[in-house]
């Protein structure tokens, strides 16, 4: 009996100039070592590492810059945790019939329903305005030993770290997952959002923040709008210091970052007890910041960028 031919339709491949495929990759290794390794020859934009067995599993490495790439392929061959893996040029598929490349998130987050419950509990029925020039990130997904001095410290290669802050369930005094980290610089966060980013071996959600503004009632009275914060680039807020440190210890460690106008230490128990240091210089501030973490007296000290209070009014 004569059957009639059944043809496939012809897939054809583009290469991705700015992506690379990981081969042969053995059950130990997971998206983080992959970013581990490949963040030496650039920034990294997304990491993807598929399900399978033996030479079935794959990686995908996609890097902001085609010269990281060229570097990666250059240095061939790659070990990774003492296995050597097959490194090449990514492929997408190419349907025959429209010429354009098959389409494929390549989000740097992969699970975004996870984030649902912590982003409504940020964007509540207030009205909330979106400032391009505000200079914050809200960070997600957060393993809950995770430090804001871990946090600190990771973003600051990004640049210089106003201020960072993890919120904390008030009932139990637990991290609740996510916090925020503001830059000096606005510009700071553009090379943020386009980066695939890992803390503790964890891959965490970064984002745009939105500021909370106050309601767009302008007839609401004066004493019940919201206050915002604004930054003294000139001033930095130490907290929670220990009875041990006054005045005089301040003024003799900063000093060395640039000249002091004024200095300021508020009483209260050690979590409550805080010290402001106000330079001459916006230089001075942002070397301290730059220099973290800071020890007085054998104590680490948390040192942000210190704020004052204005009305959303005048903002």
């Amino acid at each position: 009996m004569y059957r009639k031919p059944t043809f496939r339709r012809k897939v054809e491949w583009d290469i991705d100039p700015n992506k690379i495929s990981v081969g042969s990759l053995p059950d130990l290794l997971k998206d983080f070592h992959l970013h581990e390794y490949f963040s030496k020859f650039g920034i990294i934009r997304d990491i993807f590492v598929s399900q399978g067995q033996g030479t079935y599993r794959l990686g995908f490495v996609t890097f902001r810059d085609v010269d990281s790439v060229k570097k990666v392929l250059g240095n061939q061959p790659h070990q990774l945790s003492g296995t050597q893996v097959t490194v090449s040029l990514a492929k997408s598929k190419r349907s025959a019939d429209n010429g354009c490349p098959k389409q494929n998130d390549t989000g740097c987050s992969k699970t975004e329903d996870a984030f649902a419950d912590t982003e409504d509990l940020l964007l509540d029925k207030e009205a909330v305005d979106f400032d391009p020039n505000y200079a914050t990130i809200l960070v997600s997904q957060l393993k809950p030993k995770a430090t804001e001095a871990d946090l600190r410290a990771y973003f600051s290669k990004f640049g210089t770290v106003a201020e960072v802050e993890i919120k904390i369930n008030r009932a139990t005094g637990e991290s609740r997952g996510f916090g925020f980290v503001t830059y000096l610089d606005r510009r700071s966060i553009d090379s943020v959002l386009n980066t695939c980013h890992f803390l503790d071996k964890c891959r965490i959600k970064v984002q745009q923040a939105i500021r909370h503004g106050m309601s767009r009632d302008h007839n609401m009275h004066p004493f019940n709008r919201k206050m915002q914060w604004k930054f003294n680039v000139n001033k930095i807020f130490i907290r929670a210091l220990p009875k041990s440190i006054k005045d005089f210890h301040l003024h003799e460690y900063f000093s060395k970052f640039g000249i002091i106008k004024d200095v300021f230490v508020s009483e209260g128990q050690d979590a409550r007890r805080c010290g402001f240091i106000t330079f001459r210089d916006m230089d001075s501030a942002r070397r301290v910041l730059d220099n973290q973490p800071h020890l007085l007296n054998e104590t680490q000290i948390t040192v942000s960028l210190g704020k004052v209070k204005q009305s959303a009014e005048t903002e």
